[in-house]
């Protein structure tokens, strides 16, 4: 194995990791458009973009339920 390969896979890891605790805090779109920025594959991008609009459909589903 390539040390770039290593280098891409840290740099995977990284931007999934900081998307998920993005997630609560706001920030996960600028993360998205972050990772899309650098390069991370479209199919990951687009499953990151999928997860931060289900946790928004949950969100708004709490919160009915939650009055």
């Amino acid at each position: 194995m390539s040390k770039k390969e290593i280098n891409e896979l840290n740099m995977v890891s990284r931007f999934i990791g900081d998307f998920f605790d993005g997630l609560q805090r706001g920030t996960a779109n600028r993360l998205i458009k972050k990772a899309a920025d650098r390069g991370l594959p479209k199919d990951l991008v687009n499953q990151m973009d999928k997860i931060e609009k289900e946790r928004q459909k949950l969100d708004n589903i709490i919160k009915k339920y939650s009055k």
